[in-house]
């Protein structure tokens, strides 16, 4: 991704027509760096992205043009692309395209919003408690441990953030017990 940003870089330096051109970067995720190079590329002067949905294309695919505007987005950075139905959007490119999306994608999988393990599990339910201090602190509209993005940004609910499996601690225990049975055990228990 540096590689890439130092050349956009350098031929922006260089080209004495930028004031008639539009960088325009197209980035191929081969080394599963597309995402990364572009977001180097833009900090380093392109002005417009190439990609596909969930990163479907050649090879290994293309720039995930979804990663890409909702790692923006968890930067304040507005792309004018509305993912605010995501769930919509992925079975429209699931139908349309007969790939599905792995349940583990960023941002638009099933999972993406799901902690089994314990330590996450307490992360995010301590940063739930809290989420309004943690904006006011960090000077931002959301600020929570493993969660980069409101899941109401996406059009998801709170409902399933923490599930209980083997990996799970008490930490997600509790939260299942308080959200889903109004169960607030002490805390030496």
């Amino acid at each position: 991704p540096y590689q890439y940003a130092d050349m956009v870089e350098y031929f922006i330096s260089k080209y004495p027509y930028m004031d008639e051109t539009t960088i325009s970067i197209h980035a191929h995720n081969d080394q599963g760096c597309a995402v990364a190079a572009s977001e180097m590329a833009l900090l380093a002067g392109a002005e417009r992205v190439e990609g596909t949905l969930f990163g479907h294309g050649e090879r290994t695919g293309n720039l995930d043009i979804a990663v890409l505007a909702l790692n923006l987005h968890c930067r304040g950075i507005s792309t004018g692309l509305d993912f605010s139905h995501m769930d919509h959007i992925v079975d429209i490119v699931e139908a349309s395209s007969g790939i599905e999306v792995h349940p583990r994608h960023p941002y638009a999988g099933q999972l993406v919003f799901t902690a089994f393990s314990g330590s996450h599990q307490d992360a995010i339910r301590k940063g739930m408690e809290v989420r309004g201090k943690a904006a006011e602190a960090f000077k931002q509209g959301w600020k929570v441990p493993y969660l980069h993005i409101d899941p109401e940004d996406l059009g998801r609910s709170y409902e399933k953030l923490i599930r209980i499996n083997s990996q799970s601690g008490k930490g997600g225990v509790v939260y299942v017990l308080e959200r889903d049975f109004g169960i607030y055990p002490p805390k030496r228990m």
